[in-house]
């Protein structure tokens, strides 16, 4: 029982809380983002209209009543991810409130929740074993944040942040695909 009180307090240590803040808004396909999410101060001498902040974030709990194998006393750690958006640090220039901006910001609010589900999904395919320690865990979500931040920047570049229609549209079908591939991992 000593074992158990030390992994959760090194796991509340090693992982970020996430209960979702007030000012943000949880990745839900029913609630899309609007320009009224969009309230923090838009930066001085800015060279772009809109920025989207984002988070994906996790938590452990212990499941007292699963194991990590069959015939172990070894409670099992259970993860949840969640993907939010942070409206006090997402900001627009005002008169730039165009729908394909939103779009655009939106896409990018997809592509952290993409990577949120692929989060949960290799959460779920890693050892039980692996999964009771953080720093399995640990080294996962730090994967997972580098090759979204990859994927954003590779979207604004591809896209010219959204000037580029033709290209915004390809990215708006490509991740669609992706998040309809890790459904299964969905809230």
């Amino acid at each position: 029982m000593k074992w158990l009180l030390a992994l959760i307090c090194t796991l509340s240590t090693l992982l970020p809380a996430h209960a979702q803040e007030v000012d943000s808004v949880l990745w839900s396909a029913a609630r899309p983002l609007t320009w009224d999410d969009f309230k923090g101060p838009v930066p001085e001498n800015t060279a772009f209209k809109a920025l989207t902040d984002y988070k994906i974030s996790f938590k452990g709990h212990v499941d007292p009543n699963r194991y990590t194998k069959k015939g172990s006393k070894q409670p099992l750690v259970v993860y949840d991810v969640i993907c939010q958006f942070n409206t006090n640090n997402s900001w627009v220039v005002k008169g730039s409130e165009t729908d394909v901006l939103l779009k655009h910001e939106q896409t990018h609010f997809d592509i952290a929740e993409w990577h949120a589900r692929d989060l949960r999904k290799k959460l779920a395919e890693l050892d039980p074993d692996e999964a009771s320690g953080g720093r399995a865990v640990t080294k996962l979500f730090q994967l997972v944040s580098r090759e979204c931040r990859a994927i954003q920047d590779r979207y604004d570049r591809e896209t010219d942040h959204g000037v580029n229609a033709e290209k915004q549209k390809e990215w708006e079908s490509k991740v669609s695909k992706e998040l309809k591939k890790l459904d299964k991992y969905a809230l």
